[in-house]
């Protein structure tokens, strides 16, 4: 893996290479006597020098970024008398600081610049004469203070100078002076950002970052004091480059639009993040402990991707987080899984943060921020705390979609263990109600607030507005309703840390706001994965609303709602995109409810069962009776809904009771019972076999039938296939079927003609026992097929009347056999009518799975089914399956 800055061997350098590098020790000699930062030591200083005090001094070889060399003198610091007595500690930016002046820059439109210091250090404002630090120069510069080649020389030190303890913290303290002196204001939040406001106005002109030599600078551009005081700072300071609009600043590109102001780093990720190196058998290892040169590797692996996840990743903290919490104990597992994170991340370098020039009055501008915990997800049962804050339009808080800019977020290890769930949520919800009173106080004091001890909380209530959001409702309530002690908390610990919140969160006037799951931005922010919101967020232009649902319905429940909605839908729309397809090509149109009524009717059915989008998002089907009512008699006698679950006992509901089998894979029944021989408990029906279905039951004599046309939504192409055989019914009145205008069922029901009163009718199908005759072509061998096996099916009365399911393409097996079978078995045949006695299994015994050898039934994507009613043991004759 590259290290950044790596320091180049001398040694090792080529010729060429070694002239590139005298070039840049020439250039930093230079920097050092303009600076005059050493000076050559006077007789009487040899004289009582203490040479055991003299530093050492060496040059460190490096390449910039940009390939070019870079050579910088030097001083060994560790070595240093007085190491123990200097002030060392020098800050750096913050990031929320950082992201706020960013926020705060492209709200106005301020224009964006950088600038880098050369040899920062050297060009600090304090001496160091009374420090009395000596160093052994090295043979370059002493040869520049007029020494010998190998003379050993002693020099003192005036000012800072590289490798020095306290040099970063001196040159923090000239920056400053320098700032101060031309009208910048320092702000107490971070001390590395600086204002600079209107005289008259007050109002808010320039802001100022500093990063060690680096500069961020916006303002106002053409304002006369601003452009003073930079140019100020430009003559106070040698600097290197000055860029705008397009720069690279810690790390981070930085790229000003008129819509804002981007922050990514793609050039950091393609340039710096690998795997770890692993060989594909070493992978498979996943429970094997990593030795200690894989542990390394994953350290450094997981230190570039915490910083890329905590300066423009948010979704990947989690992830981050909770791999540097199993360093300890990693295993192959956990490398695979830092190197599966490095993948995802290098697929996606370019995501960026964005800071949208909303152009807004600053009091406009709200605090927001979701918190969220995650239970014992860590080594130990240890739990996760997260949460997600940024700066938005105040109508956010109204339920408005706005553009938010994100300044801050968070995941780690929460400070305690609790015991349940609501232990973790109060830790959360407490470290957001102080991220929201962090922010809104950086927003107050940026724009030119005045912080004093006793009145800050009262300023920040009536200058800003800030918002919490939380997706636990027993804290909410907590919080908002509760008045017990420690609002009814059983954990003391997190009752109080709760009443401290809350008291805090009413001194500020913080909305504290219950959200669902789907709508918790920070739940990303608590669990590996559940990186899905965070990239809507992002995809979305970083646009949210923050509803309050008064009814507190959870995001689970919301989800599976609005899957119901999408299915039902989907259903709608399959089932209008298949009656356009029938009247197209002239099919039986049975998923209109006009239309299967009156195939109903013709049929002879009892009752009706339809499944309707709504009734099915229930779990319901509703049934009608068409039999056993008057027309004038209310529906709600006429028509149940019947649950799903009850469709084997659907009689109960009527007054009744029968038993029904469960439905196949593609048949209505496993079989057809008698009442007298019906289990005492009926099996449960299939309810996505009933979803894709219109179900027809039909009472039959002694036994029912239900006729069900199965198809499935993977195409719209005609294709139906006839199904074991032919079908058995048994016959009707006469008299019922002149009433119904059907044609009687006798000896040649296979060849009769429909009546009269059928010619105006849609469906041309006909009654169970003919062959339907809509789309028939005269010349097809496989209708004359299917002819010849209906009239080879003629019988008495009491004998099976057969008949054949409607085919449009050619079958994977002959429809009927011409000459006689030879006998087999039971299993032999498909298993579409009743069982028959032992020895006389017409078609191969129970159920209407087929199962005949070479025969592949189950694969058929529309299969048009019509089972059998029950025959009486001694009223069946030899079926045409009986050999």
């Amino acid at each position: 893996m590259a290290e950044k800055s790596k320091e180049v061997s001398w040694q090792k350098l080529s010729y060429e290479e070694k002239l590139e590098f005298d070039e840049a020790q020439a250039v930093e000699l230079s920097n050092v006597l303009s600076s005059a930062a050493v000076r050559a030591l006077a007789l009487s200083e040899t004289k009582d020098l203490d040479y055991s005090k003299v530093m050492k001094m060496r040059w460190v070889l490096t390449r910039k970024n940009s390939g070019t060399a870079k050579a910088r003198l030097v001083v060994l610091g560790f070595q240093q008398h007085n190491l123990t007595t200097v002030q060392t500690a020098a800050p750096t930016p913050s990031r929320t600081g950082r992201y706020a002046l960013l926020a705060a820059a492209a709200d106005k439109g301020f224009k964006l610049e950088s600038g880098d210091v050369t040899s920062a250090f050297l060009q600090t404002m304090d001496s160091l004469e009374d420090e009395q630090l000596f160093v052994w120069a090295p043979s370059e510069l002493a040869a520049l203070f007029g020494a010998e080649p190998g003379e050993e020389t002693v020099l003192k030190l005036t000012k800072a100078f590289y490798g020095l303890v306290h040099a970063p913290r001196k040159w923090h303290e000239s920056v400053v002076e320098v700032l101060l002196q031309t009208c910048w204001k320092q702000t107490k939040v971070d001390r590395c950002l600086f204002c600079l406001y209107d005289d008259e106005t007050q109002e808010l002109i320039a802001l100022v970052g500093i990063h060690v030599d680096d500069f961020l600078i916006c303002g106002q551009p053409g304002h006369k004091k601003y452009e003073e005081a930079k140019q100020k700072l430009q003559a106070k300071f040698k600097f290197g480059k000055w860029c705008d609009t397009d720069f690279e600043f810690a790390g981070c590109h930085l790229r000003q639009k008129p819509d804002g102001i981007y922050v990514d780093q793609e050039d950091y990720v393609n340039k710096w993040l690998e795997e770890i190196p692993m060989t594909k058998q070493r992978s498979l290892q996943s429970k094997s402990a990593l030795t200690s040169k894989e542990i390394s590797q994953l350290r450094a692996v997981l230190g570039t991707l915490s910083w890329k996840a905590s300066q423009t990743g948010p979704h990947h903290q989690a992830e981050v987080s909770l791999l540097l919490s199993s360093v300890p104990g990693a295993t192959v597992h956990t490398a695979n899984l830092a190197n599966k994170l490095v993948r995802e991340v290098r697929r996606e370098a370019s995501q960026q943060l964005w800071f949208p020039f909303w152009n807004l009055e600053w009091r406009s501008i709200a605090t927001v921020v979701w918190a969220d915990a995650s239970q014992g997800n860590r080594p130990k049962k240890a739990s996760t705390i997260g949460y997600v804050a940024g700066y938005a339009p105040r109508s956010i808080l109204d339920g408005e979609e706005e553009h938010v800019a994100l300044v801050s977020w968070r995941s780690t290890k929460a400070p305690r263990g609790s015991l349940g769930s609501n232990g973790s949520e109060v830790q959360a919800i407490t470290v957001g109600e102080d991220a929201v009173f962090l922010l809104r106080a950086v927003w107050f004091e940026l724009h030119g607030g005045q912080v004093a001890r006793g009145r800050l909380e009262h300023d920040l209530a009536h200058n800003t507005t800030g918002g919490l959001m939380m997706d636990s409702r027993g804290v909410f309530d907590a919080m908002t309703r509760n008045l017990s002690s420690l609002h009814g908390l059983r954990s003391s610990r997190a009752g109080y840390e709760l009443v401290i919140a809350v008291q805090q969160a009413l001194k500020l006037r913080t909305h504290l706001r219950w959200v669902n799951g789907l709508a918790m931005l920070a739940d990303g922010l608590t669990k590996a994965g559940n990186k899905k919101d965070l990239l809507n967020f992002f995809v979305n232009r970083q646009r949210w609303s923050i509803v309050h649902d008064e009814s507190f319905t959870a995001g689970k429940k919301l989800h599976k709602v609005s899957l119901q909605k999408k299915l039902s839908e989907n259903v709608e729309c399959f089932l209008t995109a298949l009656s356009a397809f029938a009247k197209q090509s002239d099919l039986p149109q049975l998923f209109d409810e006009a239309e299967a009524f009156n195939y109903a009717d013709r049929a002879g059915a009892e009752r009706i069962a339809f499944v309707a989008p709504d009734e099915w998002s229930k779990g319901l089907v509703r049934i009608k009776d068409l039999r056993n009512f008057k027309a004038t008699d209310p529906d709600d006698l006429k028509q149940k809904d019947v649950p799903i679950d009850d469709l084997g006992k659907v009689d109960s509901y009527f007054g009744g009771q029968v038993f029904v089998w469960a439905l196949g894979n593609h048949c209505a029944f496993d079989d057809f019972v008698d009442v007298n021989e019906a289990p005492t408990t009926p099996p449960k029906i299939d309810k996505a076999a009933v979803l894709r279905n219109d179900v027809f039951l039909d009472r039959r004599q002694q036994g029912w039938r239900m006729e069900t046309w199965y198809l499935e939504p993977r195409d719209l192409t005609p294709r139906f296939e006839a199904v074991a055989d032919c079908v058995d019914r048994v016959p009707d009145d006469p008299a019922k079927t002149r009433e119904r205008g059907l044609p009687p069922i006798h000896a040649n029901s296979a060849s009769a003609e429909p009546s009269a009163s059928d010619s105006g009718a849609k469906r041309a199908t006909g009654p169970p026992g003919s062959v339907p005759t809509r789309g028939r072509t005269d010349g097809d061998p496989l209708w004359q097929s299917l002819e010849h096996t209906s009239s080879q099916s003629q019988g008495t009365e009491n004998q099976k009347v057969s008949t054949v399911s409607a085919v449009r393409k050619p079958m994977k097996r002959p429809a009927a056999a011409t000459q006689a079978p030879k006998k087999e078995s039971g299993r032999g045949r498909g298993r579409a009518a009743g069982r028959g006695s032992a020895d006389q299994r017409g078609r191969g015994g129970r159920g209407c799975k087929a199962s005949r050898k070479g025969e592949d039934l189950t694969s058929s994507p529309r299969v048009l089914v019509r089972p059998a009613a029950r025959v009486p043991a001694a009223k069946r004759g030899r079926g045409r399956g009986s050999r």
